[in-house]
C-alpha cells in the first residue's frame, strides 16, 4: 500500500477526531457525500438507531464528509413504497389493539366508536406502506371490518370503497358465505366483478425447492406450484417463504394480458445465513443510495453481542469489509471504541476499491464484476474476521499498530477491542 495512506491511517488513529476537525487528513477535490442509517434487519433497532446517531453526530465533525440529516433522508425514503422491508412488531401489535377495540364497539352496536378505532389503523399503513408485505391480512381484516360498520350506517357508497381497497391488497378475495349476510355479499360480487372486468393477467410460480408458500402483498395465496388468476395489470410485492431457507421478496410488474412465469430458487438458510445477510444489507445500501443519490450509506447494526458498521459504496456497488467491537456499553474504554469506528469509516470512505478490492470488499457480499475478477484468490474466513492485525483496511493495519502503541494482533483500548467482522 502506497506510504501516503499509511500517513493517513497514522494520522486518523494517532491524532484522533482533532485532526479530523482541525486539519483535514485527505486532500479531497469535493465531500463525499454519506448517508446514515440504522440497520432494521435484527430485533435491536432501537439500539441501532441510537447508535447510528452517535456515529452520525461524530462523522459530521469531519471536513471531508458531507452526512445527510436523518430527517431528510427519512422524508425522501418515506416517499418510496417498501422501503421498509420489514414491519415494526410494536407498530403491528398496536394496529392490532385498535382493530379488535373497534370489532368489540361493532358487536355493541357503537359503530363512531368503531370508525374512530379503525381511522388510526388505516393511517398507519397509509403513513408506512412497506407494512404491506408483513401484515396484508391486518389491513385487509381492517377494511372488512370498516364495511360492515360503514354498512350498518346505511353507507352504501362508503361499502363500495372499502371493498375496493380490499381487492386493490388481495384480487384473488371471496367474502366467506358463512359468515356474512347475502345482502352484503351481493355488493362485494358486484363490486368484485366490475373491479376484474379487465383482469387478464396470469402469475405461474414453481419453485426449487417444491412447497414453497407464496404471499402477495402479504397475503398467503398458496404453496408452489401455483397459478394466481384473473390478476389486474400493475405492481404487486411477493414474497416466498419455505422452512429452513431464507424468505426471498420480489417486485413485479404485470402487464395487460400477460402470463408471466416466476422460477425462485430459495436460498439455504443454514450454513450461508451469514452471507444472506450481509447481501441484504449490501442490497439495502444500494437501494438507500440509488433514491437519495449519495456515495455512501453507512449501515449500524447492534445487537446484544456487538457493534458493527458496513459502508456501501453506491459506484461501485458492493459492500466493505465491515467493522465490529464487542458490546459493552458500561465500560470505560465504549466511547473511544465509538471514536475509533468513526475515523475508520471515515478512512473506508476514501479507499478507491479500484486498488486490490479483495483487501477492502467483503467477499460473502456482491459488487462490481470488475472488481470481483480481481480477487485473485479466495480469502478465508479466519483470515477475514481475524483481528485488525490480520488484514486490517488495505493492509495497512501493522504501521497503524506500531503508531497507536499496539504490538498486539487486535488493537486494545482498555476491555474491548475493535475488529473486523
Amino acid at each position: 500500500m502506497l506510504p501516503r495512506m499509511r500517513v493517513i491511517y497514522f494520522l486518523l488513529l494517532v491524532l484522533g477526531p482533532w485532526s479530523l476537525v482541525h486539519g483535514p487528513a485527505f486532500a479531497a477535490s469535493a465531500k463525499t457525500t454519506l448517508v446514515v442509517q440504522s440497520w432494521q434487519g435484527n430485533a435491536e433497532n432501537e439500539a441501532s438507531a441510537k447508535t447510528a446517531d452517535i456515529l452520525r453526530q461524530k462523522l459530521q465533525e469531519i471536513p471531508f464528509l458531507y452526512v445527510v440529516d436523518p430527517q431528510k433522508t427519512e422524508a425522501v425514503l418515506s416517499y418510496h413504497s417498501g422501503y421498509k422491508v420489514t414491519a415494526d412488531p410494536a407498530l403491528t401489535a398496536e394496529a392490532e389493539e385498535w382493530l379488535n377495540r373497534a370489532k368489540q364497539h361493532y358487536f355493541d352496536f357503537a359503530f363512531r366508536e368503531a370508525q374512530a378505532e379503525l381511522k388510526p389503523v388505516l393511517e398507519l399503513f397509509a403513513a408506512n406502506p412497506g407494512l404491506l408485505l408483513d401484515a396484508g391480512v391486518l389491513l385487509i381484516d381492517a377494511y372488512v371490518t370498516k364495511a360492515l360498520v360503514d354498512s350498518a350506517l346505511k353507507q352504501k357508497e362508503n361499502v363500495e370503497d372499502d371493498f375496493q381497497k380490499i381487492l386493490a391488497v388481495n384480487p384473488l378475495f371471496e367474502l366467506d358465505a358463512a359468515n356474512f349476510t347475502p345482502s352484503f355479499r351481493k355488493i362485494f360480487n358486484t363490486v368484485r366483478e366490475n373491479f376484474l372486468q379487465n383482469a387478464d393477467s396470469r402469475l405461474v410460480v414453481k419453485s426449487f425447492p417444491k412447497a414453497v408458500e407464496v404471499y402477495l402483498n402479504g397475503v398467503y395465496q398458496g404453496v408452489t406450484p401455483l397459478t394466481l388468476a384473473p390478476l389486474p395489470a400493475g405492481a404487486y410485492p411477493i414474497r416466498f417463504v419455505a422452512n429452513h431457507y431464507a424468505t426471498h421478496d420480489k417486485n413485479i410488474v404485470l402487464k395487460p394480458g400477460e402470463t408471466l412465469s416466476l422460477n425462485p430458487k430459495m436460498i439455504w438458510a443454514g450454513a450461508r445465513s451469514k452471507k444472506i445477510e450481509n447481501r441484504n444489507q449490501i442490497r439495502e445500501g444500494l437501494r438507500i443510495a440509488e433514491i437519495l443519490k449519495t456515495d455512501k450509506v453507512l449501515l449500524v447494526d447492534v445487537d446484544q453481542k456487538s457493534i458493527t458498521s458496513r459502508l456501501v459504496d453506491r459506484r461501485y456497488r458492493a459492500g466493505h469489509i465491515p467493522l465490529s467491537f464487542p458490546l459493552d456499553a458500561d465500560s470505560p474504554s465504549f466511547e473511544k471504541n465509538l471514536d475509533k469506528m468513526a475515523r475508520l469509516i471515515a478512512a473506508q470512505t476514501q479507499i478507491d476499491l479500484t486498488k486490490n478490492p479483495r483487501a477492502h470488499l467483503d467477499p460473502d457480499g456482491m459488487g462490481d464484476p470488475i472488481l470481483l475478477a480481481k480477487r485473485r484468490r479466495k480469502i478465508s474466513k479466519g483470515f477475514l474476521y481475524g483481528g485488525l492485525g490480520a488484514v486490517g483496511i488495505g493492509g495497512l493495519v501493522a504501521g497503524i499498530l506500531a503508531a497507536s502503541g499496539g504490538g498486539s494482533s487486535t488493537p486494545q483500548t482498555g476491555s474491548v477491542s475493535l475488529n473486523f467482522k
